[in-house]
């Protein structure tokens, strides 16, 4: 990506290197895809998430958001980290 040289180009990820990106029956798709599809809603941008309020998600609110909720969820219900 980094060689592409698109300005203004942000990619997210569901995993890093060397991590398993999980899915969930329970939530009915990937961890990832789950809490991007809430954060995108605008729990990204909620204060209490760490967000402005402003109404509008932020790269910045959404890796934050995406960071905390997807690495927290696998570790309570897979015992392994995600990030």
């Amino acid at each position: 990506v980094s060689a592409a040289k698109v300005r203004n180009l942000v990619v997210f990820c569901a995993s890093g290197s060397n991590e398993f990106a999980w899915t969930a029956p329970e939530l009915r798709g990937s961890v990832f895809g789950h809490y991007f599809h809430r954060a995108l809603q605008g729990e990204a941008d909620q204060p209490s998430q760490l967000g402005n309020g402003d109404r509008l998600v932020q790269i910045s609110e959404l890796e934050r958001y995406l960071t905390h909720h997807v690495d927290q969820w696998v570790s309570r219900h897979r015992h392994d980290r995600q990030r």
